[in-house]
């Protein structure tokens, strides 16, 4: 009898080592399997995943492989995943007797992205969000039990589902700023001296209006500006400036008292950002009223047998028909009797003066005609003197810059050419004066001009026939 209780007691201590010895296999390898498996999960790899998971799970896969077409929410999804990390509840490891089945707490955490959307979903670029990200301390923390069981000898999870919430972050929304510039919708000139939509009479002041849109309007933005004449001369530089949050707008004011009549143009840059915007609008100021006219000039006029007649000609042919001139875009051509004409014809050489135009501001185009072979042989040899006669006969108020020599190619052939560049107060003016000799005619012509690219513009309108 006491053998057989001896037998017994073996027998019950044999099948109680072997189930402590399937259990401590079973829970070792059930941990593997839950660390391949969280290794996968916060890496976004559901292959991994699933080859710990008693069947596919294709809502998991869903989730986890979520296409978001929104580029930007796409790049805002990848940076809160880059957070997530897990660590396992060591003491919470726990199977059955037989090591048939166990479970593990494991605990998943992933950036607050909810506060600090909460806080702010306005970023001016994704790496500001990336920043955000990097400086919040607090986290979502989700403890899931993992479950598992033996199936073909290894320990699966059999509760797959439980880890699909996981993912719901994957629905941010975020919004990017951009730059203030991206936020412009329109711009206008204002103020009681404003003609038309972008032209000042007799003014000493500009205005400019610049309506931003409903997410320019929310945000705060920092800004300068620049006034510049003729968008090459800087006026003005604005210190850096903030727009408030909730105005729609930002008002530019810059007044002057010596307004000249030119184009001024505005820049508005965004603090700290590349780009700008510019807008441009025009000054003028209206004429005196003229003196009563003087006697009409009878026996004193000038006869000019060359001059053109008929002052509404365009393009005007100069004698000879070999070369004609455009009359370029603001330029009229003036009468015989102009005074200006009149006092050209009173010169040793511009009796034979062809044609005479000016602008508004006085730049010009003239022609004079050369049949006196002395006078030709001036022109041919001394053109240089002329242009310096020309500079020391500037009125005090005129800086001469400088005087330039150089071959152009005008109305298809080489001609030397002397420019005088000269300034007064900020204006500049370039004059230019040559020999244009054909067949069998030749002239003297001078063009002046407020920039290099309007005198190449007029020198263009030189032809020939």
């Amino acid at each position: 009898m006491k053998t057989k209780k001896i037998i017994a007691t073996i027998l019950i201590l044999s099948v109680s080592l072997s189930a402590a010895g399937c259990s401590g296999k079973f829970i070792s390898t059930m941990t593997d399997t839950a660390e391949k498996a969280c290794d996968g999960l916060v890496a976004g790899n559901y292959k991994k995943v699933k080859s710990c998971l008693e069947d596919e799970n294709e809502d998991l896969q869903e989730a986890m492989e979520q296409e978001i077409e929104d580029e930007t929410n796409s790049s805002a999804s990848d940076i809160i995943m880059s957070t997530m990390t897990y660590e396992i509840d060591e003491d919470s490891i726990d199977s059955d007797p037989l090591g048939r089945e166990g479970t593990i707490d494991v605990t998943f955490s992933i950036v607050d992205y909810e506060s600090i959307l909460d806080e702010n979903d306005v970023f001016r670029d994704i790496e500001g969000f990336e920043e955000a990200v990097s400086d919040c301390k607090d986290t979502i923390d989700t403890t899931i039990t993992l479950e598992f069981e033996k199936s073909d000898g290894e320990p699966v999870i059999v509760n797959s589902d439980d880890l699909i919430d996981l993912f719901s972050f994957k629905d941010v929304e975020i919004t990017l700023s951009g730059s203030l510039l991206d936020h412009i919708e329109d711009d206008n000139w204002v103020g009681s001296a404003l003609v038309g939509t972008s032209e000042y009479i007799d003014t000493d002041k500009i205005e400019l209006v610049i309506d931003l849109d409903e997410l320019g309007t929310e945000l705060e933005w920092e800004y300068s500006y620049d006034v510049q004449i003729n968008g090459n001369y800087m006026m003005y530089e604005s210190d850096t400036l903030t727009k408030p949050a909730g105005s729609s707008t930002i008002d530019i004011v810059y007044e002057d008292d010596e307004f000249e009549d030119m184009e001024y143009v505005i820049t508005l840059y965004e603090e700290g950002q590349n780009g700008f915007f510019q807008a441009s609008c025009e000054i003028s100021h209206t004429e005196p009223e003229p003196e009563p006219a003087t006697a009409p000039i009878s026996n004193d006029v000038v006869e000019l047998p060359m001059y053109l007649t008929d002052t509404t000609a365009n393009p005007v042919l100069l004698p000879g028909g070999e070369y004609q001139i455009s009359v370029p875009d603001g330029f009229n051509i003036l009468s015989y009797d102009d005074p200006l004409v009149q006092n050209t014809g009173n010169t040793t050489f511009g009796r034979n003066i062809c044609v005479y135009m000016t602008t508004a501001r006085n730049f010009e185009i003239a022609a004079v005609y050369i049949d006196d072979p002395s006078y030709l042989a001036i022109f041919q040899n001394d053109l240089g003197s002329i242009a310096q006669a020309f500079a020391d006969g500037l009125p005090a108020t005129a800086v001469l810059q400088e005087i330039t020599q150089e071959d152009r190619t005008i109305a298809g052939q080489t001609v030397n050419c002397y420019t005088v560049h000269i300034t007064q107060g900020i204006s500049d003016s370039y004059y230019t004066m040559f020999l244009l000799s054909g067949e069998s005619s030749n002239f003297f012509i001078d063009v002046s001009a407020p920039t290099l690219e309007d005198l190449e513009a007029y020198l263009g309108a030189i032809t020939h026939v």
